[in-house]
């Protein structure tokens, strides 16, 4: 006596009202793993900010979603009149197979690297400040601006901040969308994070740090990991 149950999945019919919503499913999460992979890449990364603060993911959800509903609504009127459009086995496969492959364009796309950066939330007002190396001279400021999540919409003001060795540099966001302040030229920079990295920094929140913390004179890069076309550089003289 077997104590498995016979599933029946290979005999059992499913009707064409219900395939249409397993394929509709099934293609709207390959399509999240897909719009994932290539938001980087143009025209997408314009296509795929369409408004604050959700930014390049926000894109995606809605695209990926409007996928699904157009699919959904259009293979219901094509097989709403089948009673067989084939067994719940081969269905199944699909989703599975639908799955794997957003699943696996979504992994090859993130670096996880950077996944403890990202989701450092922190808390409206609040500071967070690099390790100290003695008494600044005087403080440079870098505003956060506001809409700077949408592409094209200016970062980092100045873009430029020019500082001395003995400064304090502070960044506060001024966006309601959560920002980064992270060293390095992008995120296929491989000493990106390195020199500094805020984490995650919400509305109002500040990143202090010593300019002497960065070792010497010269240019720094850096950008937000969040929205990586946003990018900066501290000039220490």
């Amino acid at each position: 006596m077997s104590f498995v149950p016979k599933l029946g999945l290979s005999t059992t019919q499913v009707s064409g009202a219900v395939a249409a919503a397993i394929i509709a499913a099934s293609i709207g999460l390959a399509a999240i793993g897909v719009l994932t992979y290539v938001r980087k890449t143009d025209p997408f990364k314009v296509w795929l900010v369409p408004y604050t603060p959700t930014a390049q993911y926000g894109g995606i959800f809605l695209y990926s979603n409007v996928i699904w509903g157009a699919l959904w609504v259009g293979l219901f009127l094509v097989l709403r009149h089948r009673q067989s459009a084939g067994t719940l086995q081969t269905w199944l496969l699909f989703f599975l197979a639908s799955l794997a492959i957003g699943t696996g364009f979504a992994e090859a796309s993130l670096n996880w690297s950077q996944l403890s950066t990202v989701m450092q939330l922190g808390v409206n007002g609040s500071e967070i400040t690099g390790p100290p190396t003695g008494q600044a001279t005087s403080e440079v400021s870098v505003k956060i601006l506001e809409g700077s999540s949408i592409q094209g919409n200016p970062g980092y003001e100045p873009g430029i901040a020019i500082a001395g060795k003995g400064d304090l540099i502070t960044w506060i966001n001024a966006d309601v969308a959560p920002h980064t302040v992270t060293s390095g030229a992008g995120t296929d920079d491989p000493k990106s994070g390195k020199l500094f990295d805020s984490g995650s920094l919400g509305q109002g929140q500040k990143f202090r740090m010593d300019a002497k913390s960065l070792g010497g004179t010269g240019s720094y890069d850096y950008y937000c990991i969040v929205h990586p076309f946003m990018k900066g550089k501290v000039t220490i003289q």
